[in-house]
């Protein structure tokens, strides 16, 4: 029985790995020695030893430096503690979320100073042009991340890393990490380890040259104003929003919830903070409509607004493997400029979908035409956000979706209400003006601005005032529609 109760309760062969040594400690953060070979996991759960109050010290891993060395925060208050104080690794992560009433304290320990409020702080460029528009970052300054669930928290940090480490200007990242989920289901199995997962992706872990990162352990559930405030101590907040991702917007930045000092103090330049301004009012208009089917008061603005957000979305380098498009730059003075020259109506001419997931205006206008492999925002944002309606103007025509290659939509009943714009198909066999209802629609997909196609069972139509009905018991295949 003893024998039985020793092997089934012994320790790990390499149990000596999981002991490391207090390196130091600064308030409440603590650094560590462990072996390289055995470095604790980030986030990973700790155990310093008090021995004088004989006690241990929860301590989770927020970055792992280098050389065996990992810098963690203390879940509870930490007295002067010698040096070569035993640090446990318990080999399980920390589930509890940062303490948000200190984390203005545990900003400035971490990356050494405060938010900069005083208006003299200066921009630092990232080539992202939803960033450095609607959230510059600051040189020098500091910036938390808070994603939902699958919008890609690692991979913006890893784009910035790779666009900035190499800079003198220094930048200190704080990452809102979600719990593990069954919505992330690799996070549950044993053994599942942050760094070895950032590794098979070819990410680092965030701390390379001027740029240098701290992973926080953040609570459930999607990140709301309320919670957002709780990171008021940092100069900038990038949202990543899930329902962005749904609707194919890459990066999956929500501009209506993110924030840079720089606005709020306006030290941009003053045209930039305009056209800032007047991109988050179309873009929260283009947004509020999401699950109404009420026809927009100004369809050409809302088209507008939807080359904006189409324009937000940009190739990353380290997306690179799944994209298989090159990541493109673009200096903050020309996105600034474009953003403008779009909302002022000087692009009207360019189809949505040029837009989509590409640089400057140089690469856009060359889209037109082109093969997507996924997105654009058109075609699923459009749908949700608009009643499943296609509205706008100007002159760009699609006489087929064969180049365009949409994907179709939900195959669902879908409420059509097109307002004043009319479109007819092209052998003129059936026109639609007011469209007051479509029943047992199969599929709906917009082309661009112009064109709709519907597969469908049954239509209602107004033209005038007189009531066609047009009916058919059998599908009527696929009908392209364009804009008259």
């Amino acid at each position: 029985m003893v024998t039985q109760t020793l092997q089934t309760n012994r320790l790990p062969d390499d149990f000596a790995n999981w002991i490391g040594r207090l390196i130091e400690t600064r308030g409440s953060v603590v650094d560590a020695l462990f072996d390289r070979a055995a470095m604790p996991d980030i986030l990973a759960q700790l155990e310093l030893s008090d021995e004088a109050n004989r006690r241990g010290v929860n301590v989770q891993v927020v970055q792992r430096r280098g050389d065996g060395i990992v810098r963690g925060i203390a879940a509870s208050p930490i007295e002067s503690l010698p040096r070569g104080s035993t640090v446990l690794n318990s080999g399980q992560h920390a589930h509890t979320p940062f303490n948000a009433a200190d984390f203005e304290q545990t900003v400035q320990l971490l990356a050494g100073r405060a938010r900069a409020t005083d208006g003299q702080a200066k921009m630092l460029e990232t080539g992202i042009k939803a960033i450095d528009i609607m959230c510059p970052l600051v040189a020098g300054g500091t910036l938390a991340i808070a994603g939902d669930l699958g919008a890609g928290i690692t991979v913006v940090m890893e784009e910035l890393v790779r666009r900035l480490s190499g800079g003198s200007d220094p930048l200190s990242i704080f990452i809102m990490m979600p719990p593990p989920s069954p919505e992330w289901p690799y996070s549950l199995e044993p053994g599942f380890s942050h760094a070895e997962e950032l590794r098979k992706e070819g990410f680092s872990e965030g701390t390379v040259g001027a740029v240098q990162t701290f992973f926080l352990r953040a609570d459930e559930g999607l990140w709301m104003i309320r919670r957002l405030a709780a990171l008021a101590p940092v100069d900038v907040v990038i949202r990543l929003s899930r329902e962005h991702a749904r609707a194919k917007v890459y990066p999956t930045v929500d501009v209506l919830a993110s924030r840079s000092c720089l606005l709020e103090t306006k030290s941009v330049e003053t045209e930039h903070a305009a056209i800032a301004a007047r991109a988050r009012q179309a873009l929260a208009a283009l947004w509020a409509r999401s699950g109404t089917s009420k026809p927009p008061d100004d369809p050409l603005q809302l088209e507008r607004a939807l080359k904006v957000q189409n324009y937000f979305t940009q190739p990353f380098f380290c997306a690179e493997p799944y994209t298989q498009r090159s990541g493109a730059m673009v200096s903050a003075v020309e996105a600034v400029c474009t953003c403008r020259e779009i909302l002022d109506g000087q692009h009207d001419d360019v189809p949505v979908e040029a837009f989509y997931f590409s640089g400057d205006m140089t690469e856009i206008r060359s889209n037109t035409g082109r093969t997507l492999r996924f997105g654009p925002v058109h075609s699923d944002l459009w749908r949700m956000l608009c009643g499943r309606t296609a509205v706008g103007r100007g002159p760009a025509r699609a006489t087929s979706c064969r180049n365009h290659n949409p994907p179709l939509g939900a195959r669902a009943r879908i409420r059509l209400a097109c307002g004043l714009t009319r479109y007819r198909s092209p052998d003129d066999t059936c026109k639609i003006g007011h469209i007051l209802r479509a029943k047992a629609v199969k599929s709906f997909c917009l082309i661009n601005s112009n064109t709709i196609v519907l597969q469908l069972h049954y239509v209602l139509i107004v033209q005038g005032s007189e009531a066609h009905d047009r009916r058919s018991p059998h599908l009527l295949g696929e009908s392209v529609f364009e804009r008259v």
